[in-house]
């Protein structure tokens, strides 16, 4: 009776659901049972094949289970069922396969296992009662004996073993990815770097002679920020990448600590998540080189944005010291103005009042020489003087300036009657000496 056992495990994403049915129906075609689940009573020396679904999170697993004679025969049947139903290796994520075998040396079990996985370092991982050991190349073999059938072990391999090589197949996905992005998250980081020490050399050792033009500067600041949300988006990138391996780090870690038949070793442990863990020191590396390359761009900001306020600080005093000077030629100006004024007023009064008494001499002169002198320099001087200021106001007024209407108005009505009291006084006069 045989005593050896296959465990072939097909793991896959839940897209590639479709073909997996087809391979299921050529199994069942062929007198495979379908279960939902590792059946333990269908799992003795001798029982027919069987195969059912694991699953954890969106990786699908379809292990099938059959008891052999030759490890190698039953690994070729199980190659020759994906050749017939068109399933390729980029349709799966992984294939693994569980050597199981009771009662037999475990020395002979690794020649015959050495023969299926030539020059393959193994890791032990260790089990309670019997031995387990992975191989550690690209096969993905898993060797297992057991001195006698234990349903409880078995059961371990056929369910437990396959969510835990899932999850280190998650495992390497995910550090496979942070390689990835963390070589070119840390090449872009470099150029950014790079552009930064030419922006603060170019402002902080060749300009120390000249200012920069505002617009130059202010072209830089726009440069620094995109750089540095640039590092934000990588910061963030590879923030997530880094708490995503570190939880599937510590999801391994307690499968493999917490499983009670398992009796793995610290060395084992360590020699199979030692490149996870090296790898998420090198994302945290790069972390702590992301967070200072961001404080360097922040404090370059800082340093060119300094700089535009400086200089804008100089133009605005110098701006002042213009308009200080052209405050005080305004001044200057409206003095000169002011006496222009007042002298063109004062001849504009002399005219009008010289021109004035004429008119009234030759016009009324006899009412002119009967009013007394002193009434005709009075009036005279009145009416002069009322018509100069009258007429500025008149012009303010034309000009806009609406609040000298009520002056306006009341220059204009005194001088009406005035000149209606030298009218009056030009006709009575004359009857009056008569």
């Amino acid at each position: 009776m045989a005593n050896k056992w296959l465990l072939s495990c097909l793991v896959y994403l839940e897209d590639e659901e479709d073909r997996i049915n087809e391979l299921c129906r050529t199994l069942e075609a062929d007198g495979w049972q379908n279960y939902n689940g590792y059946v333990y009573e269908n799992s003795a020396a001798g029982s027919p094949p069987f195969f059912y679904n694991l699953q954890t999170a969106n990786i699908m697993i379809l292990v099938l289970h059959q008891s052999v004679d030759d490890w190698q025969a039953g690994m070729d049947k199980v190659k020759d069922y994906e050749q017939r139903t068109g399933l390729k290796p980029q349709d799966l994520l992984e294939t693994c396969n569980i050597l199981l075998a009771v009662g037999e040396e475990w020395k002979n079990m690794m020649d015959s296992c050495q023969q299926i996985v030539p020059a393959s370092e193994t890791l032990d991982l260790g089990l309670r009662e019997g031995g387990l050991t992975r191989f550690m190349g690209n096969a993905r073999v898993y060797l297992a004996g057991l001195p006698a059938y234990n349903p409880r072990y078995v059961k371990f391999l056929a369910q437990k073993l396959p969510l835990i090589e899932s999850a280190l197949i998650r495992l390497q996905m995910v550090s496979s990815l942070m390689r990835d992005r963390n070589v070119t998250v840390t090449r872009e980081r470099a150029d950014i770097d790079h552009r930064l020490s030419n922006v603060l050399h170019s402002n902080l050792v060749l300009e120390q002679g000249k200012l920069k033009a505002v617009e130059d500067l202010e072209t830089q600041i726009q440069a620094l920020s995109s750089a540095y949300g640039i590092l934000a988006g990588d910061f963030s990138l590879l923030a997530e990448g880094n708490n995503r391996l570190n939880t599937a780090i510590q999801k391994l870690r307690h499968m493999l600590l917490n499983e009670p038949v398992l009796d793995i070793g610290p060395e084992a442990l360590h020699e199979l998540i030692m490149p996870y863990e090296q790898r998420l020191q090198e994302v945290q590396a790069s972390l702590d080189e992301l967070r200072l390359s961001r404080e360097n761009h922040q404090a370059a900001i800082d340093v060119v944005r300094s700089k535009v306020d400086i200089m804008m600080s100089r133009t605005n005093i110098e701006t002042q010291q213009q308009i200080e000077d052209l405050m005080v030629l305004n001044t200057s100006m409206q003095k000169q103005s002011l006496t222009f004024q007042f002298a063109a007023g004062l001849i504009e009064f002399i005219v009008l009042a010289y021109y004035g008494h004429s008119l009234w001499k030759n016009l009324a002169h006899a009412a002119y020489e009967s009013i007394p002198t002193s009434i005709q320099l009075v009036f005279v001087l009145l009416f002069s003087g009322g018509t100069v200021y009258c007429t500025h106001l008149w012009a303010e007024f034309l000009q806009g300036e609406h609040h000298v209407k009520k002056k306006v108005i009341a220059t204009t009505a005194i001088l009406l009657i005035l000149f209606t009291v030298i009218l009056i006084a030009s006709v009575l006069y004359p009857a009056g000496v008569s």
